[in-house]
């Protein structure tokens, strides 16, 4: 017979299938596109305020914003990864389900 999940994979499979909802919701799509629109802009060199700012502190505010939108990036991959990674749990624990079913009534 198939056996529970533990409390924590359970908690951890739940985690996993809201963010999977999320990122499949049509929403998801629409803010990723507006953030990612706003992330371009604030990488940019020419968004950085120019006035009374010497050389080097325009380079640390780039240098800062650039960081920014690296986690940003790294963040959103992150939830699409989770996903992606709920939908492959899922599938195989179908599987696992199936064969232990299976095997059950052999």
């Amino acid at each position: 017979m198939a056996k529970k999940l533990d409390k924590e994979t359970r908690k951890v499979l739940s985690k996993q299938e809201k963010i999977s909802n999320f990122v499949d919701n049509e929403g998801w799509k629409i803010v990723k596109k507006e953030l990612m629109s706003k992330l371009i802009t604030i990488d940019s060199i020419t968004s950085v305020p120019r006035d009374k700012k010497s050389n080097e502190e325009m380079l640390h505010e780039y240098g800062v914003r650039e960081g920014v939108v690296s986690v940003v990036i790294e963040w959103i991959n992150e939830m699409e990864g989770t996903a992606a990674q709920f939908k492959s749990n899922r599938e195989l624990m179908k599987e696992v389900r199936g064969d232990s079913i299976v095997q059950y009534f052999e």
